[in-house]
């Protein structure tokens, strides 16, 4: 359910940035850059309601906080480092003692915990029902929006990581299969209705393997892109030759290369772990829980995660009793 605001500042409509009392997002964003979103996202589905809707209507979700607000952002902006490390540090503002922060939001949770009481009062049979229902959002959106946090953050590291592998030069090719010192790539046509073809890089350096469409220049000749370059694939019977065309250089480029994913990842998962006693109380009953524990199942495919961490999250997931499923589910 949603519900609108009208328009405070009449100069300028930020939508649902400013219904969330998030106007410094929008321009952190930049105007430039949420332009270009909108035309990215122009007549293409996203979460019910477009990108363009989002950025003009005052819509918010009751009930609901600014968390939840973060979370729509990183949906829109998928794989978007620097939005994901703003959103992190800004995240520590909020807590369950005061939330949500903004007096509007605050006026919906208090119609919300009103309707409850009357639907009770409609069905005393279902008033435990509409009792869970009248519990605070704040640990399920501080849980759905570090589950974001972290797919972002792996995605990116895996990204770093692919940065570093060498697949310049000729190389042995047999089949489908091209192999280098580091990575094993695979070249495969695209099932049908697709056509064309694609790269799959495959390493245990890589936390998840790496696909890319490839551009038929002419017969066994094909260019491609990565975050990082441009480059050909020149194909024989039992060779492959990659080249470099050009390499690219930009802020989102630097800010991968200079991060420090390691140690913000154990900030986030040891962050997520002393919480995890709330989250798991508040899921307690919750229809709408999922049967594993999201942000545990993530972080326990992350190959240079310490022991000890590992340890303490295998030990977390067992002490719920089943609440987030088994260990096995996890692997």
């Amino acid at each position: 359910m949603f519900s609108f605001f009208k328009k405070k500042d009449q100069s300028k409509n930020y939508g649902t940035f400013s219904a969330y009392g998030m106007e410094d997002l929008y321009h952190f964003l930049t105007e430039k850059r949420i332009n270009e979103k909108i035309k990215e996202l122009k007549d293409k589905p996203t979460l019910g309601t477009s990108f363009e809707d989002f950025v003009s209507k005052e819509s918010v979700k009751s009930p609901s906080g600014e968390l939840h607000f973060f979370i729509m952002l990183l949906w829109y902006f998928p794989n978007e480092l620097d939005l994901a490390l703003y959103l992190y540090s800004k995240s520590k503002d909020f807590s369950e003692l005061d939330y949500p922060k903004k007096t509007s939001l605050k006026s919906l949770w208090k119609d919300h915990l009103n309707l409850m009481n009357e639907m009770s009062k409609r069905d005393p049979e279902k008033k435990g029902q509409y009792a869970l229902e009248k519990r605070p959002v704040y640990w399920v959106e501080y849980d759905m929006l570090y589950v974001e946090i972290l797919k972002n953050l792996v995605f990116n590291f895996n990204l770093q990581k692919f940065s570093k592998l060498q697949f310049v030069g000729d190389h042995k090719r047999k089949g489908s299969k091209i192999n280098t010192p580091e990575i094993e790539i695979n070249f495969r046509a695209n099932r049908k209705p697709k056509s064309g073809f694609f790269l799959t890089f495959k390493s245990d350096l890589l936390f998840s393997d790496i696909k890319i469409d490839l551009a038929e220049i002419k017969q066994d000749i094909y260019k491609f892109d990565t975050f990082f370059g441009s480059y050909k694939l020149e194909l024989q019977k039992g060779t492959a030759r990659f080249s470099e065309i050009d390499s690219f250089s930009n802020e989102s480029i630097s800010l991968i290369n200079s991060t420090n994913f390691i140690a913000i990842i154990i900030n986030v998962i040891t962050e997520y772990i002393r919480s995890f006693d709330k989250i798991s109380d508040r899921y307690d009953n919750e229809i709408s829980k999922p049967p594993i524990n999201y942000f545990f199942f993530e972080a326990l495919k992350i190959k240079n995660l310490e022991n000890d961490i590992k340890s303490k999250i295998e030990g977390k997931i067992i002490s719920t009793n089943g609440l987030w499923g088994k260990l096995k589910n996890y692997n």
